[in-house]
C-alpha cells in the first residue's frame, strides 16, 4: 500500500520522527545511518549546521541514502541555500526516482531561484507520482510566488 504524505504536514511528520532521545548509535556514529539518525536529531534542535555535518557524512558513507541527500536539500532551504538543495534533492531523486517529495522541494526551490519552468517539470513529476501532492502543491506555489514579488 502506498503511503501518502501531504507537504502541510511535512513538517509535522519530520518534527514527530525527530523527537526521540539519543542514543549510543548517535552519540559515537558510525553507520550512515547512525549520522542520518543524528542529523535529524540535531535539525531538531534548530542545529542546522550540525545536521548538515551529519547528513554529509551519511551519504558519503552510503551515497545511496535517498533520505540522507533528501534531509541534507531540506536543511540547504532551510537556510536559503536553494541552489544547494537543489543539488540533494537531485541527488535524492537519483537514487529514488518516485521520490514525490524530493521533487516537490525541489520545485519549490527552483521557483525561488526563477526558474520557473523546471520548478513546473518537478511539481507535475510530483504529482504524477503521488496525486494526493496536488492541493498543498498549489498553496506552496502561491506563497512562494507570492513572497518572489515582494522581494522586487
Amino acid at each position: 500500500m502506498r503511503r501518502f504524505v501531504y507537504l502541510p504536514i511535512l513538517f509535522l511528520l519530520f518534527t514527530s520522527a525527530c523527537q526521540k532521545g539519543g542514543t549510543p548509535a548517535t552519540d559515537s556514529p558510525q553507520s550512515s545511518i547512525d549520522y542520518y539518525n543524528r542529523g535529524v536529531e540535531r535539525q531538531n534542535k534548530g542545529d542546522l549546521k550540525g545536521a548538515i555535518v551529519d547528513y554529509t557524512a551519511a551519504a558519503a558513507i552510503n551515497p545511496r541514502h535517498a533520505p540522507a541527500h533528501f534531509n541534507l536539500g531540506h536543511a540547504y532551504q532551510s537556510r536559503k541555500d536553494y541552489m544547494g538543495a537543489i543539488q540533494e534533492y537531485g541527488k535524492a531523486i537519483e537514487v529514488n526516482p518516485d521520490y514525490a517529495m524530493a521533487y516537490a522541494n525541489r520545485g519549490l526551490c527552483q521557483l525561488f531561484e526563477g526558474d520557473d519552468a523546471d520548478a513546473q517539470k518537478d511539481f507535475d513529476r510530483s504529482i504524477e507520482i503521488d496525486g494526493n501532492l496536488k492541493g498543498a502543491l498549489d498553496g506552496y506555489v502561491t506563497k512562494v510566488k507570492q513572497e518572489r514579488m515582494g522581494r522586487r
